[in-house]
This record gives structure tokens, sequence and C-alpha cells, in this order.
């Protein structure tokens, strides 16, 4: 579903599509993570997606796929990298392995992913990892007496000096600056169901999807 702001809603039909493991929205295209990758041009009218990829090595066993600008990136367990690809002109470049330094990341425990034009990464225990130019940068949360320690889910946008951080099992929403310093945390039942963030444009609201409800939260 495409919901607007008005709450107006379209349905985009995803014919011969297989499981759908991952999705992203950049530039107004729509690219889904399946049997390789497919893009939709959301300003067309005409709802048609064209095949980017068939199934590669690049993309077999991928689960996290996330945009910037013309730039996809996709998370491989199974190759312990996170491939970057190039679209324009309706061109997809081959995939570059973008990670340069590995050390200290368990490629199994990657919960989740987001792009600003630096990349983070969510674990399963708990982490912020933050990375730039394919290396690690030091990033730790301040101001956070009870650090997390299960699943995260993570978004930001370049536009914002924020993260939003989820936590399912302690039922909580961190709102952080991008330097790690806590600015907000939001606690609520509803949020243990919550499976996918993201920030509105101005960044004074988070939207966070819980099965067929999406909740408005209020920064």
């Amino acid at each position: 579903l495409q919901i607007n702001p008005d709450g107006s809603q379209e349905k985009i039909v995803l014919e011969k599509q297989k499981q759908i493991r991952d999705f992203t929205i950049s530039e107004n295209k729509l690219y889904v993570l399946s049997e390789g990758l497919q893009v939709l041009d959301l300003l067309q009218t005409e709802r048609l997606f064209t095949q980017l990829k068939e199934a590669g090595d690049s993309d077999q066993g991928a689960s996290n796929l996330n945009s910037f600008g013309p730039y996809l990136y996709l998370v491989n367990r199974n190759k312990r990298n996170i491939y970057r690809y190039y679209y324009r002109n309706e061109q997809l470049s081959e995939p570059i392995g973008w990670l340069i330094d590995k050390q200290g990341i368990s490629f199994e425990q990657i919960n989740d992913l987001s792009v600003d034009g630096d990349l983070w990464l969510t674990t399963k225990t708990g982490q912020v990892m933050k990375f730039s130019k394919g290396e690690k940068v030091d990033f730790q949360i301040r101001g956070l007496n009870d650090l997390p320690n299960s699943p995260l889910y993570i978004n930001t946008t370049e536009q914002l000096d924020r993260l939003a951080v989820l936590e399912k099992q302690k039922q909580r929403l961190l709102i952080l600056t991008k330097d790690g310093q806590l600015i907000n945390e939001i606690k609520s039942n509803e949020l243990a169901g919550v499976s996918s963030l993201a920030f509105d444009l101005s960044g004074q609201k988070v939207f966070a999807l819980s099965g067929s409800v999406i909740y408005e939260i209020n920064l």
C-alpha cells in the first residue's frame, strides 16, 4: 500500500512476485528485493515493475535493502559483505563489495540497516554501528542508563540529525542525535509489535507499523 498524508491509499500490485525480503524508496522509485531486484517508478501512472537484475551471488540469501540517492545497499550475510549498486538512466551497475573493514562485525547478528550518506547497522544484541566510506566509525549511545541488549530497528534520513532506534523487547523508542546523545526515550506497550519505522519530513514525527496499524508518534 502507498498511504498518502491525507489518508488516501493506493494498492500497488506485485505481479508474479515471489516472497519480498525487503524494499526501499529513493528518488521516487520503489526498489524490491525478491528473486533479484525490481524497480517501480512511483511517478508513472502505469504501475509496472522492471527487473533490474536476476537472482545472483550478490543478492542470494540477502535480507536487508536500503538506498541513498541513486545507490542501493544490500546486506549479504552469506558473503559477509554489504554490496552497493548504482542505478542511473535505467542501468544498474555491477555490485561492489562496500565494506573495507569487516573486523568486529558478526553478520549473523545484523538486524536492520539505514543509510543517510553514512551507513547504520543494528544488531540482535542491541548494538548500533556507524560506517563511513566502508569503514567503522566510533559510535556510543550516551545519556541512557539502560543500554539496549536485544534486537534493534533503525531509521534516519540525510536531512535530519536524528536516529530513531526501536527496541521491541523493552517496548521503547529511542531518539538519538547522530553523535549518540539521547534526546528522548518513549515507552509504550504498542511498540512491542512494531516491525518498521519512518521519520516524517520535519523530523517531528515517527510513523510505526504494527501489523495492519500505523501509529503516529509525536516527538
